[in-house]
């Protein structure tokens, strides 16, 4: 697997089931993110979530990775709050009682609206133990009802606490038939966000890195980047009927170009 990192030039690694499993960063993460820099290519995080770069560097700083080997950190919740910025709007939040959902509204102009009614739109940020699925379902349904366009920030449908993740939710509104607009994987404006951030003009020089199949896998073949799965989270086995959030014409856009069951055999 030494081979990959000679064929490509950019490493868009996923953070929670491939470098974070919940509880401890991985172990030979260390010496793969050490490997990739002495051949002098670039590592780069990009994960679905509500918080900010700053936040992510931090929170992997406590966990012990040298984050000085890591060259970007992309986030949902970054690409979201860009174009969010100017919106003055009231939203009502499909399931209110996460501080992760508190601390991404600030800075912006949005306002929190406990009142459907006064409500301008609907928004998806983030998952946590208390949230109630029951609840969550009632809204999106009284949401429908007053065609709010939902917004959602962390699309993942499952995470690795194996719970449904806002991203599930968002597609089960789809499917509802509401109208929504959603930031992070799989949506190519994301990889294209990156890109242009990054000035990467060759899409062929990127390998994604990841371990599910409808955020990771998807999101790179539609984009057009090749891929890698990592099996240990065993996310990959989460299959979705009706999948919304991307059209995409052959099953083929499920299959990564690479498989593998754990990382250590980069090293």
């Amino acid at each position: 697997m030494r081979a990959l990192i000679d064929k490509y030039d950019y490493f868009f690694f996923d953070l929670w089931g491939v470098i974070y499993d919940g509880k401890k960063v991985d172990k030979t993460i260390k010496d793969i993110f050490k490997l990739i820099r002495e051949k002098k290519k670039k590592i780069i995080i990009i994960t679905n979530s509500s918080k900010t770069k700053s936040e992510v560097f931090n929170f992997l700083k406590k966990k012990n990775l040298n984050t000085g080997l890591i060259n970007h950190i992309f986030t949902s919740g970054d690409f979201a709050k860009n174009k969010l910025f100017n919106l003055k709007k009231n939203f009502f939040l499909i399931d209110g009682k996460s501080k992760k959902n508190i601390n991404f509204l600030k800075k912006l102009k949005l306002k929190n609206s406990k009142n459907l009614d006064d409500a301008d739109l609907a928004m998806a940020i983030s998952i946590n133990k208390f949230s109630n699925r029951k609840k969550i379902f009632k809204n999106l349904k009284d949401c429908k009802k007053k065609g709010l366009k939902l917004i959602c920030i962390n699309p993942d449908l499952r995470i690795i606490n194996d719970n449904y993740g806002m991203g599930y939710y968002y597609n089960e509104y789809l499917k509802m038939g509401g109208k929504g607009e959603y930031y992070g994987k799989p949506n190519p404006k994301y990889y294209k966000y990156i890109c242009s951030k990054l000035n990467i003009n060759l899409k062929k020089k990127i390998l994604i890195i990841g371990d599910t199949i409808y955020n990771d896998i998807i999101g790179a073949n539609n984009f057009g980047i090749d891929s890698l799965l990592v099996k240990k989270s065993k996310l990959y086995k989460f299959r979705i009927k009706n999948f919304k959030m991307i059209t995409f014409k052959s099953k083929k856009f499920l299959d990564p170009k690479y498989t593998i069951n754990d990382l250590k055999v980069f090293n």
